[in-house]
């Protein structure tokens, strides 16, 4: 009836809902209704699907987890993807790493923004490059910046037009 509850409860039991050949389905459909709740007091929730996609769909989805969160995605291609003019946005309370056995490719439709309060390394074992189709610059807003060879090679500046090199408060040696 509509005000009863179903409590199915057994000593070191389990409770099977099996459909052979069909679907098994849990709904709560009143309003009133918090949700449908699945808890397990020791031990784990488990749930698989065998042949077909593992669906989660609410229209806001809230996953508070205590421990530690290990995702293996086995697939070819794995995707996490927002709608359009949606963000998706990843928080680290601590450190945050990406590592990546192939290439890792950033591809940004607008602008990459990279902003870090401290100090900013970027290592590479072999070649580096940084190009720009327009104007472009590297500033410091104090101490020296140095661009140096460290072990062989020489350093190269190359202007089309013009090389023009000024010292506002000092000497320019060339």
């Amino acid at each position: 009836t509509e005000t009863s509850n179903l409590t199915v409860t057994g000593a070191s039991q389990d409770l099977n809902l099996q459909a052979t050949g069909g679907s098994v389905n849990v709904t709560a459909t009143e309003a009133a209704a918090d949700a449908i709740v699945i808890n397990a007091t020791a031990g784990g929730v488990d749930v698989t699907a065998a042949t077909n996609d593992l669906d989660v769909t609410a229209s806001t989805t809230d996953v508070n987890i205590t421990g530690n969160v290990n995702v293996d995605l086995v697939a070819t291609t794995q995707d996490i993807t927002g709608n359009s003019g949606d963000d998706i946005l990843w928080t680290a309370g601590d450190e945050f790493d990406a590592t990546s056995t192939g290439l890792m490719d950033l591809n940004a439709g607008a602008n990459l923004d990279i902003d870090v309060t401290g100090n900013y390394t970027m290592d590479s074992t072999g070649t580096f490059s940084l190009d720009g189709i327009g104007a472009s610059n590297i500033t410091t807003d104090s101490g020296n910046l140095t661009i140096n060879t460290t072990t062989t090679g020489d350093l190269i500046l190359t202007g089309v037009d013009n090389f023009t090199g000024t010292a506002t408060n000092g000497n320019m040696t060339l």
